[in-house]
């Protein structure tokens, strides 16, 4: 007697395998031992034969058998959503009821519709997502086109979405659901599946649940990724047995194969690969100009299914002859070539039977992607593009489901030890961990001795000609033994991690090891060929999980370790601004630098980061992760944050140079917090967000001019948003007092120190090596693009950013060296650290994609920009100590549009895919410098629109710029209790003292100090100072 039950509804849990058997209508998940529905239908369960020794039931799942069922008000409907928009979602309906629909109809979800509650907080991006299958109720007909449906109940929702790898999704919690492949979470309006009434056995012992339902089964433990989620999640489950919840949920990833139309064969659940990849051949029978004739927007959704068909290392992926053939494709495509899509095409099911697992799985996704961009085009024709997404869809999904189970007994091919992530390679061996360690030991013991000659030099050595400079050389001594006892102890720690390292590796490998015989037990018989591949796999999967946590910790050790180089840039810049202001204005600038981390730190934590990697977001600012709430996520770390916020604290820092020595403390407070919490992040997140409007990694593939834009470490984002906002602080606050005298003539107002501003150079220098090289955020990555071996990798590209880095600032001090002594007729070692500087801002933004010869290009160019524009600025009367606006904000712009310009082809797709457009001059067309320019405009713009009416309120508030008197006292008397540099003279003569305080100048006749041979720095100043009190 047949069992007829309730509607189910595909991925559902229909019952478990040592209860019942999988029948028509099912699918059987064998690494968990779960039977699933594939069709949307009644679940039946037939009785065994009485004769049969297996006494378990069979289930099925049968479509109905009703034709031309029409939506009704009140009725519930599943649909498939195609497209979502701000206000309302579209979806075609799939079935009314327990019947399938024979025509089309298309149904509305407003967003008043989609919850019950807070409709005013509903965000349709957040609630659906094209692809997503939905379960709603019907309200009415709304346009006498379309239906309007609803899902605000607990019942209605998403009942079934895929993530971007192509699996299948579990919910996790009413809001949330997480792809089982790649742990990435995602919000969606979940909706909880009805109940399966059935009886599951745990352990030894058959109990009964009355109301097992899908979703809380799922809730927990999908894979290790989400073991530790505790989302809260009402439901009604009512379990009545005890038994260890663990033992029924999903621990590895899970990819569900059904298909939602009606099927009565026993294949339907299990398609043949190169069946469907035939369908895809014959979906291609178009007449010779099809493409050809496509509207514009549809030309562009088909040059985006094929940059999706050959992203990323296809070569490496899928195999020379595979990846060549897509690649040829993607051509195919974008020249909109339908007669050469076709013969491409066919090929493709004669490949499938000589195809890895590896190659099966990289071909399912990608046709999926490319799926789903011919699925957005719509109804075109008589519908040709929907069949073609059909049947790339459906052969994608049986390509990657068959792919685990693909070459089991094959020997691998590379007898090396290296492990493939999909695009991942990690070749990890105690030996290179060795190597390394010695390295380091060598490298600590340098450290050590330097540092030991650096403390032995006498005291008596440190003769000079009064006490500032003796107090300014025991500094620089203490900063390089900081330097260098620094870098010894960092390497001796390294030394001891490499050592462990490798010892644990070693290990590990011993301890994983398989021998002849541990497996003679199994491949003795052919009955125990299951037990052999359950404990290969359970082998190879510890082997795995090993290596992808070293992996991880590596990556995140490297992102870290670049990230406190980037905050050591903050003492270079304390330096230089110190060494390039007055003495009496020392201490302030060092405070002020001081503040731009204190403050910005707590800006970026509370607002700045999540506007700039909120995720997702709605392309202009970020909406997650204030205060680092539900941080970190399973993509990124703390270490990511660390990173970014040393970032947004070096823009600061940029603009403060800008109006040093006449802006007062509150000013500094105010502008600081408001551009690291506000400003710079708003940029950020446009260039560097997945989510960014013009990033060149958007999540969705629809990027600018179909490349983004390339600022790999900030030109334009850090150095021009810094460089710009200074430019107007100091426009706004006017020159400093004395800077040019009434005839416009520029009237020098030089630093203190030299020695200051070549040490700061020099800190950044080393910096700029976490800065530029750190942007990668990982290490292990192998590239394997065929034409070099598997020694190339991330790693490779890592070095030669840091090579064209440190070319380019060369080559512009060089340059800055040779025309300053033309043009003025010496050689000034502040105008080379400037230059110096300058080049690398200008390579920032493409250091990464171009050739060493180029960033000489670029350095070369970089001195001549800063040049010209200390020129126009002393004929603008435009007084920036630092020149920070012409040499960041200058040369960052130069350096954003050189990247349009000279990055090379190769570079590109090795970061940002196959198939982006590259450097004009290189032969790749106008689309990237396009790009480059949109960014330098947009970024002058935001900049000018944000920072330069937080300056003027500020100054007509007459809290911007200090009175007239304190500037030409110097703020550290002023405002800070005292100078930065404090000695006393032998001599006992109080006016002595107190001119002797301030820094003096030493007649080479004398060296005992006299009123008239103390000149102070003040003889621009219309106030002498005559009347300073003395020191306290």
């Amino acid at each position: 007697m047949e069992a007829v039950g309730e509607m189910v509804t595909p991925g559902e849990v229909v019952g478990r395998t040592w209860d019942v058997k999988a029948g028509r209508g099912t699918y059987l998940a064998l690494h968990n031992n779960t039977v699933y529905a594939s069709l949307t239908g009644l679940r039946h369960t037939i009785p065994p034969p009485s004769d049969s020794p297996d006494q378990r039931p069979v289930i099925e799942v049968t479509g109905h058998k009703a034709h031309g069922p029409v939506p009704e008000p009140g009725s519930v409907v599943i649909a498939r959503v195609t497209k979502v928009m701000a206000k309302t979602a579209s979806a075609d309906i799939m079935c009314v009821g327990q019947k399938s629909v024979r025509e089309k109809f298309t149904g509305i979800i407003r967003q008043q519709d989609v919850r019950a509650t807070e409709i005013d907080k509903v965000d349709m991006h957040l609630s659906f997502r094209p692809g997503d299958i939905v379960k709603a109720l019907v309200l009415s007909l709304g346009d006498a086109r379309a239906y309007f449906l609803s899902t605000a109940k607990n019942e209605l929702g998403v009942v079934s979405a895929e993530s971007t790898a192509g699996a299948t999704m579990v919910p996790i919690s009413w809001t949330e659901m997480q792809c089982p492949l790649s742990g990435q979470i995602e919000q969606r309006k979940v909706a909880k599946v009805a109940s399966l009434h059935s009886f599951i056995k745990v352990g030894m012992k058959t109990m009964a649940s009355t109301s097992l339902h899908l979703l809380p089964s799922l809730s927990k433990f999908i894979t290790p990724l989400s073991q530790h989620h505790t989302h809260p999640f009402p439901s009604t489950t009512s379990l009545r047995f005890p038994y260890s919840i663990n033992t029924i949920f999903l621990h590895k990833p899970l990819s569900l194969r059904f298909a939602l139309t009606e099927s009565d064969s026993p294949k339907s659940t299990e398609p043949d690969p190169k069946t469907l990849l035939q369908q895809i051949s014959d979906s291609f029978d178009l007449p010779p100009d099809y493409f050809v004739q496509f509207p514009s927007d549809l030309r562009l959704d088909l040059n985006d299914a094929a940059f999706d068909l050959s992203n990323g290392p296809v070569l490496d992926e899928c195999g020379k002859e595979l990846g060549e053939t897509l690649l040829n494709l993607s051509r195919a495509w974008e020249l909109a070539d339908t007669s050469s899509s076709r013969s491409l095409v066919a090929k493709l099911p004669l490949m499938e039977a000589n195809l890895t697992g590896t190659a099966k799985s990289a071909l399912g996704k990608r046709l999926i992607s490319a799926g789903r961009r011919f699925q957005s085009m719509g109804l075109y024709g008589q519908g040709e593009t929907q069949k073609i997404a059909k049947a790339m869809i459906a052969a994608g999904r049986a390509l990657s489901a068959s792919s685990t189970s693909a070459d089991v007994d094959k020997q691998p091919k590379d007898k090396n030890r290296t492990l493939k992530f999909g695009a991942l390679q990690v070749e990890i061996t105690p030996e290179k961990a060795n190597i390394g360690a010695a390295i380091a030991f060598v490298f600590g013991i340098l450290s050590w001795e330097i540092a030991q000659g650096v403390q032995n030099i006498p005291e008596s050595s440190l003769q000079y000609a009064n006490d500032n400079a003796l107090m300014l050389a025991k500094s620089l001594r203490g900063t390089l033994l900081a330097i260098v006892y620094s870098s010894t102890l960092l390497s001796a720690l390294t030394s001891v991690g490499l050592v462990l390292l490798g010892i644990q590796i070693k290990s590990d490998m011993a301890s994983l090891s398989c021998s002849p015989t541990d497996l003679a037990p199994f491949i003795t018989a052919t009955a125990n060929a299951t037990a052999a591949a359950n404990y290969l796999c359970s082998q190879f999967n510890a082997i795995s999980n090993k290596l992808s946590d070293t992996t991880y910790a590596v990556n995140n050790t490297y992102l870290l370790f670049s990230a406190y180089l980037v905050f050591a840039m903050q003492l270079g810049f304390a330096m230089l601004c110190a060494g390039s202001v007055r003495a009496k204005n020392t201490m302030n600038i060092m405070l002020t630098n001081v503040l731009d981390a204190a403050a910005g730190g707590l800006s970026y934590y509370l607002f700045g980061f999540a506007f700039a990697f909120g995720a997702p977001s709605n392309g202009f600012i970020g909406r997650h992760f204030f205060g680092l709430r539900d941080y970190p996520e399973p993509s990124r770390d703390y270490s990511f944050f660390l990173y970014q916020w040393a970032f947004a604290i070096a823009a600061a820092g940029i603009a403060s140079g800008s109006i040093a020595e006449r802006t007062q403390f509150v000013a500094y407070l105010i502008y600081s917090s408001f551009l690291t919490g506000f400003v710079y992040p708003i940029v950020s997140h446009w260039f560097w967000s997945d989510d960014g409007w013009a990033s060149p990694t958007r999540t969705d593939g629809n990027v600018l001019f179909g490349s983004g834009v390339i600022d790999f470490a900030g030109s334009g984002v850090v150095h021009m948003v810094g460089g710009i906002a200074g430019l107007w602080g100091a426009f706004i606050e006017g020159p400093r007092i004395g800077r040019f005298d009434r005839s416009g003539r520029s009237v020098a107002l030089k630093g203190h120190s030299a020695s200051l501003v070549v040490l700061g150079s020099f800190l950044l220098w080393f910096g700029w090596y976490g800065f530029n090289p750190g942007s990668f955020l990982t290490i292990v990555k192998g590239y394997g693009n065929g034409k070099r071996g598997d020694y190339y990798g991330q790693w490779s590209a890592i070095g030669r950013t840091a090579v064209t880095t440190t070319l380019a600032g060369c080559t512009a001090a060089l340059t800055t060296l040779f025309s300053k002594r033309l043009l003025a007729g010496h050689w000034n070692v502040i105008d080379v650290c400037n230059g110096l500087l300058g080049g690398f801002a200008a390579i920032t933004s493409g250091c990464s994609v171009v050739e060493p010869w180029a960033a000489i290009v670029c350095g070369f160019v970089a001195a001549w920009v800063l040049i010209g524009l200390n020129k126009l600025a002393v004929k603008m009367e435009y007084d920036d100590p630092l020149e920070a606006a012409q040499l960041h904000g200058g040369c960052g712009a130069w350096g954003v549009l050189f990247t349009g310009l000279f990055a090379k082809g190769e570079y590109v797709s090795e970061i940002y895919g196959i198939g982006r457009p590259y450097g004009l001059l290189m032969g790749g067309g106008g689309r990237l410098i396009a790009a480059q320019v949109i960014e330098v405009l947009v970024v002058c713009g935001w900049v000018t629109v944000t920072m330069a009416p937080l300056f003027y309120g500020l100054h007509k508030m007459k809290l911007l710029r200090i009175s007239r008197d304190e500037e030409s006292m110097g703020m550290d008397l002023t405002r800070h209790g005292g100078f930065a540099y404090v000695y006393h003279d032998e001599d006992e003569d109080e006016s002595i003292k107190r001119a002797g305080f301030m820094m003096g100048r030493i007649e080479p006749a004398s060296l005992s100090l006299s009123p008239s041979a103390v000149i102070t720095l003040e003889q621009a100043s219309p106030s002498p100072i005559t009347a300073l009190p003395p020191p306290v």
